[in-house]
């Protein structure tokens, strides 16, 4: 199965009964928008003088070339993890230039070559970490997402295997490999893993949504809404989580309560289009029109959300 990162309710055309299709397993919510945003106005600056000299690419390289190679390696590492990856390339080929047989130089470049698209550059970077070093976890973590993002996932697996033989209670790696193995629809070996990073990590609320999701997705709706309750326990102002507890409650024919997490998100309005476009999602097309109406009527003027939904509903085939 796959499992898309975004759904845009005003241009995604819904096909009833398949709520597979529409919600991602991991890092974990129903996008559900809110009514239509306004423009703010825009902000006033003022230019920098002319007098003043900008600081040219040999003045930054001259900067960079003067920082220690820890203090390289600790930047780069941080632009990567703020996915700033033409930062976090400077930062790690000047490490390289400092000192040529850095493992945690290559397995950083090459994991921001990944992110920068040149995947070619990334394998032949990561395989030269893991020459150097087998057990780095970072390039084999990278390595498998790399696989993974060319939908080579039986080397994906590989590699999150591996990684887990050196690692076996890492919760990164266990969720890398959820992730990964739900990709190849093998569901069975999702659920054990992600119980284990909870277990690992019993205070981390993503580590419940992921599993309460699991189990939205399974069907066991009971379990979901009793792990996402946890995850909103330790997150109570996680919107996400709450829409996923939402979705839980809808799925198992709470729709009040669906509704009240829904309207903690937004006004009225935007809670019936919610929940009306989770209907949508379910092939549960009288409610979800009677949704989407009741939004309408409560903010006729300004709320487009629901008009658009209800349109792509009237126009399903």
């Amino acid at each position: 199965m796959k499992f898309p990162l975004f759904l845009h309710i005003n241009t995604m055309r819904l096909n009833s009964g398949a709520l597979k299709s529409f919600i991602p397993l991991v890092f974990m919510t129903l996008l559900l928008p809110a009514c239509a945003t306004t423009s703010k106005p825009s902000s006033h600056y003022s230019p920098v003088p002319s007098t003043v000299m900008q600081e040219t690419a040999e003045d930054k390289e001259s900067k960079l070339a003067s920082l220690p190679y820890t203090e390289l390696l600790s930047r780069g590492n941080q632009h990567l993890a703020q996915s700033n990856t033409k930062l976090a390339l400077l930062h790690f080929q000047m490490a390289l230039q400092k000192q040529d047989d850095s493992v945690e130089a290559y397995a950083g470049l090459g994991e921001a070559m990944a992110l920068s698209g040149d995947n070619q550059a990334a394998h032949t970077l990561l395989d030269k970490t893991l020459l150097l070093d087998s057990q780095n976890r970072q390039a084999l973590i990278a390595t498998g997402k790399l696989y993974r993002g060319e939908k080579n996932y039986e080397q994906a697996e590989i590699s999150f295997n591996q990684a887990r033989t050196i690692y076996p209670a890492d919760p990164e790696i266990l969720t890398e490999l959820a992730v990964t193995y739900s990709r190849m629809s093998k569901d069975d070996k999702v659920l054990p893993l992600l119980i284990q990073v909870v277990e690992q990590k019993p205070q981390d609320a993503s580590a419940y949504n992921n599993l309460g999701f699991n189990y939205l997705l399974q069907h066991n709706y009971a379990d979901a809404i009793k792990t996402l309750h946890q995850a909103l326990t330790l997150a109570p102002d996680n919107s996400r989580i709450q829409n996923n507890l939402a979705a839980a409650y809808a799925l198992n024919n709470q729709a009040q309560k669906a509704f009240n997490l829904f309207r903690k998100t937004g006004n009225k309005a935007t809670a019936y289009n919610d929940l009306g476009y989770l209907y949508m999602t379910m092939g549960m097309e009288d409610k979800a029109r009677a949704s989407f109406e009741k939004a309408l009527e409560l903010n006729p003027r300004h709320y487009v959300r629901a008009k658009e939904n209800l349109s792509l509903l009237e126009n399903e085939p």
